[in-house]
């Protein structure tokens, strides 16, 4: 197996022939060393750092890696690497457990075509292979990275171990020290995992086609032949991978190995079915202690995306002679193979015990039956086959892959497990958490698609987005993960997007697999997504916490590779039972609406629940005995809170409203709505140390049962108590200084919706009409480009100068809505395809509308107005102008009222588009390849506005934009 070859390289003392200090030169002949985390891609132009040790923090049975990177003045060879055993205080890691693999480098002739992720702009060598080989010869001036992993054993000692590698080359020997902190949690083994993670493997065969060309045999040579002794070592090295890298889940592809059981046709039109070679396969799979799930391949293929799909099934010559065939799925051959071979195989998996379970192979498997179904025709002929199924395999759990949103209702109680391609799954996620809420399960996908900045696991896109995908999986609450392509050899490469195919590659000069670096970066994603599930068990706050820091969506996650190591650090920390403070984990804004049906709350006590009221999804509170308390964003000292609340019912002594500077219970300033002996009261509240003290009270007229206003703002010791917009209440009071925001309810049951926790400067700018005063900018969140003030005839303006790359601020509050926004611009600068524009209805800086002046790259002016959906762009009009943009100013206008927005140009409205969800959110601007000007920029209430409806509205029609830059 390779992990037994890998070790075998391993020298376990080691050699002080010729040791530096750690991180020193190869004294004669400049051999520089250096230590880079596995969450980056070393390219062969890098230069050192000034990081020289490793260290790490683990978890029980778990692997991680780093890397060694070395580079020399002159040419060398790395000969070997040889490792001490990591010892603590009172317990040793073998050096056993350790091994390394030369990285190798794979030629991109260009980016992958459609994502703007890409680390390699055009061609160039990207890091990908874990090479085999012991050594490897390195050129001068080119950076060469070791792909050092570390296994911490199960029930490993608690503790600090220290070590080191020698790195020998034939310029001298390098020493590096080594410190791996092992912690109190344990990672299950992947076949006992939480995550049911599943690469579509080809092993005996590519899909169920048993006649075809053999990618094994085809690479390696006859010797490999299907089940001769080779090709048995090479399912063990399969395996051996598969159980290393958390893959638990075995395609079996049962036709081709029915045939090679010597499974045939009858000349009575009856089957005789030979379980050999399957169960020889299945058996010895199980018995390599990897397996989750048993995944039958698919039951009929489309030759092509236009053509209808045909089944595998096994037929015969004129002379009786087996042979596979691809038949209409209608036809009659079709009908009498299904209604053989699934009840046939249904008996016999029933009939295999799994060994030490109480388990049949039935209870672990997952039929697929036809892969990717896309139009009316697909999903029709998936039914169809379905048919066969339900009635001669009725105990068999479906499984498929879904690319498009399209005829998902076809599906509804026949798929049990329903894996969406990661953008259908994010674009539907209301429709799917329906179906698991009805007993399905749902994972996601990803392959070819989806582009764009999604999170993907292409070969020249960043190496950690392969562990933040496990991450999303538990963001999005789903069950698994799926990608096709662990050994699609069939496809040469490259193939564009870079690596879809191939997450191992063959290694035919050793018998063995070529693993990469984007499959490790999944693996240590699948432990991490464990540690998840671990931590929620005893601290579901601060694993959501953590989650939410690492991904939001597919499109929205951090990309900064130290941060997400401190992050991972963290997590294993907290899942080894550190109590995490989660109110230190979210940024201000804290916007919530609750829409999404789910929140981002904790809650200290009451009863809680996702409803809905008056068609708004609100957070409800049913309990009206006692106190209901839930907390809102992060801990600070000066910040504004403020929600829409109702109660459902009112009598003495019932009341509810904000909190301010929450530390516990017994410690918090409260901003309330009250029954005082059946009169309305505003209250503002204190409680220090247990004692509640009233600051201010007064009677006001309100109607609790329908949704009111409060607002709390605490700044320094000045608070401020609104209602419905209007300031009730000035006060000083210092008793307490820092604290979360929160919403606390007494003796009543209520919801409240549109709940928002802001800075302070974000605050002053909240009641419109709003003039933006370039004077002072600090309000402006300035998410990319280079932004400053200048002098402009007098007037300070507002100036964005930088000219290559988009440039984002926003501006205003977050819940801003029927508003209208009008700006003077003055572009100063076009470079290619290029522009500037008017934001509003900013949600964050991924989600809002882009009206907009633009210049193609054969020099036309336009005029656009786009919808950015997490970070995803939708033309909804354009339209070619004339005159001049440079050094003139454009007047830019767009009106929100309520769903719908309305675009002007220089006085003139040009288009009005209907969303199916009210718009509301910040203002700003955004730049591509630009410079300019904002002269003015008003926001005014929108109360002026005629009626939307004198004029059409065009409702979600979306104008699929180019593959072009936004």
């Amino acid at each position: 197996m390779m992990w037994k070859k890998s070790l075998s390289f391993v020298l376990t003392f080691v050699m002080l022939l010729v040791a530096f200090p750690t991180g020193a030169f190869a004294e004669e002949n400049m051999i520089e060393v250096w230590i880079v985390d596995s969450y980056r891609n070393v390219f062969r132009s890098d230069a050192p750092n000034e990081v020289k040790e490793i260290s790490l923090t683990m978890a029980q049975n778990e692997y991680e890696s780093t890397q060694i990177v070395l580079k020399g003045i002159e040419e060398f060879t790395i000969n070997s690497i040889s490792f001490s055993d990591l010892v603590s205080s009172e317990a040793t890691i073998p050096a056993a457990n350790i091994y390394y693999n030369p990285v190798g480098y794979e030629y991109l002739p260009r980016s992958s075509s459609g994502i703007t992720t890409s680390i390699r702009p055009g061609d160039g060598y990207c890091p990908e292979w874990l090479l085999n080989n012991q050594s490897i010869a390195v050129a001068a001036n080119i950076a060469q990275s070791l792909w050092i992993t570390f296994y911490v054993p199960k029930g490993q000692t608690v503790g600090t171990y220290n070590g080191t590698a020698t790195v020998q080359t034939t310029k001298g020997n390098l020493a590096v020290n080594i410190s791996i902190e092992v912690c109190d949690v344990e990672v299950p083994d992947g076949k006992d995992a939480e995550l049911n993670f599943y690469f579509w493997q080809a092993t005996a065969g590519w899909y169920n086609k048993p006649k075809a060309e053999d990618q094994i045999e085809r690479y390696f040579g006859n010797d490999y032949c299907r089940y001769s002794d080779k090709w048995w070592d090479l399912m063990g090295e399969f395996a051996d991978s598969c159980r290393r890298n958390r893959n638990n889940y075995l395609t079996v592809p049962t036709v081709n190995l029915l045939y090679d059981g010597g499974t045939v046709l009858n000349p009575d039109g009856s089957y005789t079915f030979n379980w050999e070679k399957f169960d020889q396969f299945v058996s010895f799979m199980l018995s390599e202690n990897w397996i989750k799930g048993l995944v039958g391949n698919q039951l009929a293929y489309r030759p092509s995306w236009e053509k209808p799909y045909l089944a595998y099934i096994i037929g015969c010559n004129e002379d009786g002679t087996a042979i596979g065939k691809n038949v209409d799925i209608a036809s009659d051959e079709a009908a009498n193979w299904f209604s053989q071979f699934l009840p046939a195989l249904q008996e016999h998996l029933d009939s295999k015990t799994i060994t030490g379970t109480q388990k049949t192979w039935l209870d672990i498997w997952e039929q697929t039956i036809v892969d990717e179904p896309y139009s009316s025709q697909n999903s029709a002929a998936w039914v169809s086959l379905y048919n066969y199924v339900a009635q001669y395999a009725p105990s068999f759990k479906t499984q498929e892959a879904i690319q498009t949103r399209g005829y998902l209702e076809n599906y509804e109680g026949k798929m049990d497990c329903w894996v969406p391609q990661l953008d259908v799954l994010a674009n539907n996620l209301s429709y799917f958490k329906t179906r698991q809420n009805l007993g399905d399960e749902v994972w996601f996908y990803t392959c070819l698609a989806p582009k764009g900045n999604y999170l993907n696991r292409f070969i020249d896109q960043p190496v950690w987005m392969g562990r933040s995908l496990m991450w999303l999986v538990y963001r999005y609450g789903v069950e698994g993960y799926l990608h096709w392509g662990w050994n699609a050899w069939h496809y040469a490469q490259p193939r564009d997007p870079y690596g879809d195919c191939y997450s191992v590659w063959p290694d035919v000069e050793n018998g063995t697999i070529t693993e990469t670096i984007r499959l490790t970066a999944l693996r240590d994603g699948a432990e991490e997504y464990e540690l998840l599930r671990i931590l929620e068990r005893t601290q579901p706050a601060a694993a959501d916490a953590l989650c939410e820091q690492v991904v939001k969506s597919g499109t929205q996650y951090t990309s900064d590779p130290e941060v997400l190591r401190d992050i991972r650090n963290t997590l294993i920390r907290a899942a080894a039972g550190e109590i995490l403070d989660t109110s230190l984990m979210t940024e201000l804004p804290f916007v919530e609406n609750f829409e999404n049906g789910s929140i981002s709350c904790t809650v200290v006590n009451g009863t809680w629940n996702i409803e809905t009221r008056d068609n708004n999804t609100v957070y409800a509170q049913a309990d009206a005995s006692s106190e209901a308390t839930v907390l809102l964003g992060p801990s600070g000292n000066n910040y504004s809170v403020q929600t829409d609340l109702a109660v459902d019912s009112w009598s003495n002594g019932k009341a509810v409203g904000v909190l301010g500077r929450y530390s516990n219970q017994n410690n918090y300033y409260l901003w309330r709505i009250g029954n005082v002996g059946g009169d309305n009261r505003l209250q503002l509240l204190r409680k220090l140390n247990g004692q509640f003290t009233t600051l201010y009270e007064q009677p006001a007229p309100f109607d609790a049962f329908e949704l009111n206003n409060l607002k709390l703002v605490l700044s320094d010791s000045t608070l401020k108590g609104y209602l419905n917009g209007e300031l009730k209440v000035q006060i000083n009071d210092s008793a307490l200084s820092s604290g979360r925001a929160g919403v606390r309810s007494y003796a009543t049951d209520f919801y409240f919706d549109d709940v928002c926790v802001t800075d302070i400067a974000m605050d002053s700018v909240e009641y419109l009409p709003q003039t933006a005063v370039f004077s002072d900018i600090e309000g402006w969140k300035k998410i990319s480009g280079t932004w400053s003030i200048e002098q402009l005839n007098g007037s300070t303006v507002f100036t964005q100068t930088s000219s290559v790359g988009a440039a984002l601020a926003l501006w205003g509050h977050p819940l801003w809505k029927n508003y209208t926004v009008s700006t003077a611009i003055r572009v100063d600068q076009l470079n290619g395809d290029s522009s500037a524009g008017l934001i509003c209805g900013a949600t964050d800086n991924m989600n809002y509308y882009l009206w907009r002046v633009a210049q193609d790259n054969l020099g036309n002016q336009l005029l656009q107005l786009f919808k950015c959906d997490n970070d995803n762009f939708t033309k909804l009009y354009t339209e070619s102008i004339s005159g001049t943009l440079l050094g003139n100013d454009t007047f830019l206008e767009a009106v929100v009222n309520g769903s719908t927005v309305i675009v002007k140009y220089n006085g003139q409205e040009k288009f009005r588009y209907t969303s199916d969800s009210e718009i509301q959110g910040q203002v700003g601007f955004r730049s591509l390849n630009a410079t300019f000007k904002v002269v003015s920029l008003n926001v005014a209430d929108e109360s002026t506005e005629s009626d939307v409806s004198v004029v059409e509205t065009y409702e979600n029609e979306e104008i699929a934009m180019s593959d072009s830059k936004i």
